[in-house]
């Protein structure tokens, strides 16, 4: 018996039949499990908000609780902090960020005409049979038309899921405060609670892992809001510099998808090609040499500069992982794939080490006796 519990091919085995019996409940009597998801469900949104919003102002928080002596007015002074950037996005930002998205969108039909007549024109100079490719991009407009119509009757029809929508947004406001206030307020009781239903033989080993994992959110978390600001910034300015309207709208599309690795920053730049075509081929030239400068700048200097490599993974690696995350879980596993690979890849290293510390452990006292 004593052998069959130091086998590394029996623990093996029971864990892969644990993990398929799991599976098997699962799959088969998925209703039981329904509840479970349901309550996941209503408190995965805002919980990961705070998260956000957590590790976004941490470093804030610390810098606050080493000028102001008490706990508490720190914590009040960063609320303080909060409510006042949000009041200044929702009075200032926001306002002519909404009014630049109603004339982006207001320019479409004239910018999709345009690209239909520069494409006719191009195939024209190349010497190209134009009356297939014209057909089939005004079958595209068409079908652009017809679906952004169905969209809009299928929302003006669907009350019951408007009313729906903003009830679950509205109870997302409500909650996600209470979480970011438990967090700050109460964050080391967490690990201290988690210790509690842990045996003190392992206790050391989930004290480190939670340790770790802390560490890496903080970092990948941190590091990236910075590189979102800095890109949304870059790309505002240099669509102010080359002429483009409603550049502000653009620069922060910029910023927002730069949190999906790779291909996040050509689809946020979509919308700044869209604008360009409305003018000619040589800005949508202009705007694609901008878009790849402001890439080689985050990627070789503003990149490695706040973030360092922690993860250390090729670009390949990088690129597999995110399809992966796509047609798994959709856009939010392409923005969460690399966190928690960080998360895990910092867990198993502290694993690794614990367990290598264990072994050396045990051989000094098999010397000794």
């Amino acid at each position: 018996m004593n052998y069959l519990k130091q086998s590394k091919l029996f623990y093996g085995l029971v864990l892969a039949i644990s993990i398929g019996v799991m599976i098997w409940i699962y799959t088969n009597v998925s209703y039981i499990f329904e509840p479970l998801q349901a309550l996941i469900g209503s408190i995965f949104v805002p919980l990961m908000i705070a998260l956000f919003l957590y590790y976004t102002f941490l470093p804030i928080y610390h810098w606050l609780n080493k000028k102001i002596p008490s706990e508490k007015g720190a914590l009040l002074v960063l609320l303080l902090i909060i409510i006042g950037v949000t009041i200044f996005f929702l009075s200032i930002i926001v306002p002519n960020l909404i009014s630049q998205m109603e004339s982006f969108i207001r320019m479409l039909p004239p910018v999709i005409n345009n690209v239909l007549n520069q494409v006719e024109t191009l195939t024209i100079d190349l010497n190209v049979t134009t009356l297939d490719i014209y057909e089939y991009l005004q079958q595209l407009d068409i079908s652009i038309t017809n679906v952004a119509t169905n969209v809009l009757n299928t929302l003006s029809a669907s009350l019951t899921s408007i009313i729906s929508g903003t009830i679950s947004f509205f109870v997302v406001v409500a909650t996600f405060p209470l979480f970011l206030i438990y967090m700050f307020k109460d964050g080391d009781k967490i690990v201290d609670g988690v210790l509690t239903i842990i045996p003190k033989s392992y206790q050391s080993l989930t004290k480190d892992v939670l340790a770790a994992a802390h560490t890496s959110a903080r970092q990948y978390i941190g590091g990236r809001i910075l590189i979102i600001l800095l890109v949304a910034i870059g790309s505002y300015l240099s669509f102010l510099f080359i002429g483009l309207p409603n550049a502000l709208f653009l620069g922060i599309m910029c910023g927002l998808f730069d949190i999906i690795p790779y291909f996040g920053p050509w689809i946020g730049a979509f919308p700044a090609f869209i604008v360009a075509a409305a003018y000619s081929l040589p800005a949508m030239i202009l705007v694609v040499i901008m878009i790849f400068i402001l890439q080689m700048i985050e990627s070789y200097i503003i990149t490695p500069f706040v973030m360092g490599n922690n993860l250390e993974l090729h670009p390949v690696t990088v690129v597999i992982l995110v399809l992966f995350a796509k047609n798994f879980i959709g856009i939010i596993g392409m923005i969460l794939i690399l966190p928690v690979f960080a998360i895990v890849k910092s867990i198993i290293q502290v694993v690794i080490t614990y367990r290598h510390t264990m072994k050396q452990s045990d051989t000094s006292e098999h010397k000794i006796t």
